[in-house]
């Protein structure tokens, strides 16, 4: 009797500790879920929302231009001193020291290029959508007129 109570209480702990204790999953799930919260729903909602005039997209795109040559800027200053810190530690006879930094300003250059060309695609956006946007406004001015025209035909 005293066996099967043993028996018993070990497994209500046991079952006690699995209930307690998640499966890996269900802990991987819980770790990296998404919590949705009320900013970051209504953040997402305007982020992804698409500008139904062209005029917002076209200032959306200078912004996002100029916040690309801010960026270019600053990686232009961190590679001057990136490359005064390389001149040091070449005057110093570290020549290890002297191939990280210098990787680092290749890195640096390969960002560099990859804004260069964020930028092209940006102003070749702007341009083909205020182009588009006069071509729109073209459009409906020529449908005015010939309303009009119509009008004037018929009285």
């Amino acid at each position: 009797s005293n066996n099967k109570q043993a028996s018993n209480n070990k497994q209500a702990s046991n079952n006690k500790q699995a209930s307690i204790q998640p499966t890996t999953s269900t802990m991987f799930r819980r770790m990296f879920r998404k919590k949705k919260t009320k900013s970051t729903v209504s953040k997402s909602s305007t982020v992804h929302a698409p500008a139904t005039n062209p005029q917002a997209t076209i200032k959306e795109l200078r912004g996002r231009l100029v916040a690309a040559e801010k960026r270019e800027e600053f990686l232009h200053k961190r590679m001057q001193s990136v490359m005064e810190t390389a001149e040091k530690r070449t005057a110093m006879g570290d020549n290890r020291g002297t191939i990280s930094i210098l990787e680092l300003k290749n890195t640096i250059e390969s960002e560099i290029d990859t804004i260069n060309e964020t930028k092209i695609i940006l102003q070749s956006l702007v341009i083909n959508l205020e182009s588009a946007a006069q071509d729109a406004d073209t459009l409906v001015t020529l449908e005015r007129c010939i309303r009009k025209l119509s009008e004037k035909e018929k009285s």
